[in-house]
């Protein structure tokens, strides 16, 4: 009897183990920027709560937490979003049967109707303006900044050894852009003029190996870190109208894949990557835009296309951020 007794009592607790998690209803996420992303769920008198967590609301959830406290900060890695579930577990404790669970279609419904909403409900400071229901993320650092000395200081060296052929595109190129390269002295002026600029951190100049995106109805590029920690618009007609009058279908990723951006902040936004994952991406707009056939080339000053946005408000943007500095000085 006692052999059959143990055996029952086993299978019980076998059964009771492998029960499907039960996940509190009432849960918020908030994100403390920069430091953690805030759990707080009510406390309904269990001994302790499980915190789980994922990349995808589809996806498996992994346990990050056990606690007693009706609270967790999590340090999450940083521009991904988190999705969380808390499972309390009551141990001695008797079992709450008012508690409100929720199931995974609710879950599920609660997420496409309450947290689909665009990272930008957060300031670019990452405060908080509406509690974001049951996900959260850590906007990630910024992307580093160039001062004016530093972009022309790499451009130094000769061109790369070219083949025959390479040489013949080459000049078949460089030619065709001429009439779009900024003359020398302009071009100079410009950088010195732009410097107080940079300096003082109102126009950022970002410089890196880019992903791009073309949206030509619009006139609009939208250029992506290979990190995929921030993402630059670039709006301009004429940098359509180069690369649809060079027809040259090579011509197009040689301009846009190393070019130097100068930007100013425009918030935060988020991007589905192609593991499923929502990244969180600092947002830029780019003022100007330059770029050459090589991007470290000595005789740069000669060989540069620099183009300005097309859009209105960021030039009076930048207008005004003049007339401001020449009222200080």
């Amino acid at each position: 009897m006692k052999l059959l007794s143990n055996i029952i009592l086993t299978l019980g607790l076998i059964i009771a183990n492998n029960e499907e998690p039960k996940f509190l209803k009432n849960m918020t996420v908030s994100a403390v920027q920069p430091d953690a992303i805030e759990i707080k769920w009510q406390d309904i008198g269990a001994s302790s709560y499980r915190i789980f967590r994922s990349e995808k609301i589809h996806s498996d959830f992994e346990m990050i937490a056990e606690v007693k406290e009706t609270s967790y900060k999590d340090t999450a890695p940083r521009g991904i979003k988190f999705w969380y579930k808390i499972e309390p577990l009551w141990g001695n404790e008797p079992e709450n049967t008012n508690v409100e669970y929720i199931t995974e279609e609710e879950y599920i419904s609660k997420q496409e109707s309450q947290c689909n909403e665009t990272a930008n409900q957060q300031s670019e400071a990452g405060e908080n303006k509406k509690c974001i229901v049951y996900c959260g993320f850590l906007i990630p650092d910024k992307p580093k900044s160039y001062k004016v000395d530093e972009i022309t200081k790499q451009k130094n060296k000769n061109l790369p050894k070219l083949s025959r052929e390479e040489k013949l595109l080459w000049d078949k190129r460089d030619s065709y852009l001429k009439k779009y390269y900024m003359n020398a002295v302009k071009l100079s002026l410009v950088l010195t003029m732009g410097k107080p600029y940079v300096d003082k951190g109102d126009v950022l100049i970002f410089s890196d190996e880019y992903r791009y995106e073309l949206f030509p109805e619009e006139d609009i590029i939208v250029f992506y870190d290979k990190d995929l920690t921030y993402k630059v618009i670039f709006n301009s007609s004429k940098i359509f109208e180069i690369l649809r009058e060079s027809n040259d279908s090579g011509l197009e990723e040689i301009l846009l894949k190393n070019p130097e951006l100068f930007c100013v902040p425009s918030g935060i936004d988020e991007v589905i990557d192609e593991n499923g994952s929502t990244k969180i991406l600092n947002v830029y707009n780019a003022v100007g835009f330059s770029t050459r056939l090589f991007k470290e080339d000595k005789e740069w000053k000669f060989r540069t296309i620099l183009l300005a946005t097309s859009r209105k408000d960021l030039k009076d943007q930048l207008m005004n951020a003049t007339k401001s500095k020449n009222q200080e000085e």
